[in-house]
């Protein structure tokens, strides 16, 4: 009996041993442990920046990118975890012509792209870059320039090198405005602003009165997913309350891949993943009406 017993642990523990490390080869989780760059160092500060001219080559940007600035009525594209590198949604290069086709399809473009993070599902350079070259680049072929945020996804294999050297704005917590609304991008990946961030984001908020919409990966209340949100329970209140004293109109997150809405004195918008569902999302903005910028939210399947 002994013997057995000593067979199946042994068995066991073999498996174990292989497998995970399978997934550390995979994705990075010797890291879990230790971090090159904890979230106090990714998001120390906050990014303000300039929507008429690109980030890294300081050109204009033509006027199909700046709708917002000459038309008060416009939707922008939401999308999150796509997912990059993964074999779970079928044929990769398939889904994202389907998208893109869809995409072109629309009787009027959005103005912009909001990403909400697990763009790469092993946070690989070729998965980043493929992210970027093929449906980043493209969408902005058509007009549409588009803002990522960090997921936990994007972090694996010291991931978040990649992300702030492929991805434009190269950050992972900055905002930008529009003639009427503050779009704040936070950095979540880690479950936790950390203290910096969320100190930043209320000297910001101090000397800012517009209606805000937020936008990052890892949502606040998911319909009581607890694993799927931030995990210290006294920061998770701090937020809320943050956001509920400071006009915070939208809270946009991913990372639980299904749908939810959640009231918290805001709408905690809760995206499902892009090739899972594939669905996206867009959001409808009308900002001659102060009260009720927000005129509605459209699922498009492709």
């Amino acid at each position: 009996m002994k013997k057995n017993l000593n067979i199946l642990f042994l068995s066991f523990l073999f498996y174990s041993c292989l497998f995970y490390s399978c997934l550390f080869n995979d994705y990075g989780l010797d890291q879990g442990f230790f971090r090159k760059y904890p979230v106090n160092n990714r998001a120390g500060s906050l990014k303000t920046l300039n929507l008429k001219r690109d980030e890294i080559s300081q050109e204009n940007y033509p006027d199909a990118h700046n709708k917002i600035f000459t038309d008060k009525k416009y939707s922008f594209m939401v999308i999150t975890d796509v997912h990059i590198g993964s074999d779970k949604y079928g044929n990769e290069d398939e889904n994202i012509k389907s998208f893109l086709d869809k995409v072109k399809s629309l009787p009027e473009l959005p103005a912009f792209c909001l990403g909400l993070g697990d763009f790469a599902e092993h946070g690989k350079n070729e998965e980043f870059t493929k992210y970027n070259q093929e449906i980043i680049l493209k969408l902005d072929e058509l007009g549409i320039r588009s803002f990522s945020v960090l997921g936990n996804h994007d972090l694996y294999n010291s991931g978040y090198e990649n992300f702030s050297k492929i991805l434009n704005p190269k950050t992972s917590f900055y905002k930008f405005e529009t003639p009427s609304i503050s779009f704040y991008g936070l950095d979540s990946a880690s479950a936790s602003l950390g203290d910096q961030q969320l100190t930043a984001l209320k000297n910001a908020f101090n000397f800012d009165i517009k209606p805000k919409i937020i936008f990052t990966h890892v949502p606040l209340f998911a319909e009581s997913k607890f694993y799927f949100v931030f995990q210290d329970s006294a920061e998770r209140n701090r937020i809320i309350s943050l956001f509920a004293e400071n006009n915070v109109q939208l809270f946009l997150v991913g990372h639980t891949h299904e749908r939810h809405i959640s009231n918290l004195g805001f709408s905690e918008e809760n995206f499902p993943a892009l090739f899972k569902s594939r669905a996206f999302f867009l959001i409808h903005i009308d900002e001659s009406d102060f009260e009720n910028m927000v005129t509605g939210i459209e699922e498009i399947y492709f």
